[in-house]
């Protein structure tokens, strides 16, 4: 293996490593603030299941990643590392700010840029399929989880029943929110750890099911050691009881699942922060849907890190080349 191929094995796994830090927050960040779980461990169970999930539907998003947006041909090892490098620093950002972050909006944005600059891009999978998948899914998470909560939430009639026996039955609820935090960790294996292993495997460093393996476990670790996102989702945007963090979760985790079925990179931080507004917006109303620095800085992070990491694509290539 030459220096350049174990350069960007360091940089797809600490590009994992990172991704892992950003998605612990909407799968976890909930649980872990209502302390029904302890950060580390919660990296640990995560971790397990973003490997299950990258086995049984990441090579789906891999193959979008690797060569629907640009051919496989655009991807050797240093415009590879280019790619992934500029993904990671606008990325590392957002996780220093302890802010969550869309992994799969920072890589389309850096493989966009290599298909301007190589004027190879496929503008029909962008515009026809990734960018309104992009708004249709946050919208029907955003819909979803507040229609499902104006219809539960408040406690009158027969909703009151439901509350009554959920509130007497402690384990049962803490036993749901852990299971479709678990849920929202397997979804991500099988859309966000091919944001690594995509392009790596177009530039023939491994085969999609080897980085896979390798890859995948890098999340938990990350996860571990940068759980900073975890608590901004749940305390700064909007604090979640257990009922409603899993009506978002297993919501949420469905769309991405459903967009990892048919090989859409698809940002569950932007879904999953839809959700949440959604379950704002009924119980706290529409003033208070946006309240708060927490949700305004995150919203100004999605704008600013996918800038960045096409941004420094485009100038690494361009000294490059």
């Amino acid at each position: 293996m030459s220096a350049v191929e174990l350069a960007l094995l360091a940089v797809g796994g600490w590009f994992a490593f990172n991704m892992g830090a950003s998605g612990l927050a909407p799968a976890f960040g909930a649980t872990i603030g209502a302390r029904l779980i302890s950060p580390r461990w919660a990296a640990l169970v995560f971790g397990i299941f973003v490997i299950a999930g990258a086995l049984l539907l990441g090579p789906n998003v891999a193959k979008t990643l690797g060569s629907g947006i640009v051919p496989g041909r655009s991807f050797d090892t240093v415009t590879t590392l280019i790619v992934l490098g500029a993904a990671n620093v606008a990325l590392l950002l957002a996780n220093l700010l302890k802010m969550p972050q869309s992994t799969s909006w920072v890589t389309v944005a850096a493989i966009v840029t290599l298909g301007l600059h190589q004027r190879d891009l496929n503008t029909e999978m962008l515009t026809h399929r990734l960018l309104p998948a992009w708004l249709v899914l946050p919208l029907a998470g955003f819909v979803i989880s507040a229609g499902l909560m104006k219809y539960l939430y408040p406690l009158d009639g027969s909703r009151f029943g439901l509350h009554s026996w959920l509130s007497q039955r402690t384990g049962v609820m803490r036993g749901l929110a852990f299971a479709s935090a678990c849920y929202v960790a397997l979804a991500i294996g099988a859309n966000n750890v091919a944001n690594a292993v995509g392009p790596c495997s177009a530039a023939g460093l491994f085969s999609v099911g080897t980085g896979m393996l390798l890859l995948a476990p890098m999340f938990g670790l990350g996860a571990g050691v940068l759980a900073g996102p975890a608590k901004t989702i749940a305390r700064d945007v909007v604090p979640l009881g257990l009922f409603a963090a899993t009506i978002c979760n297993v919501v949420v985790a469905t769309l991405l699942i459903v967009a990892s079925y048919m090989g859409l990179p698809q940002s569950l931080v932007q879904m999953n922060a839809a959700a949440v507004l959604g379950v704002a917006l009924v119980k706290e109303g529409h003033s208070g849907m946006l309240d708060g620095r927490g949700t305004r800085r995150m919203l100004m992070l999605w704008i600013v890190t996918p800038i960045l990491a096409a941004g420094l694509t485009w100038i690494a290539l361009t000294l490059w080349r």
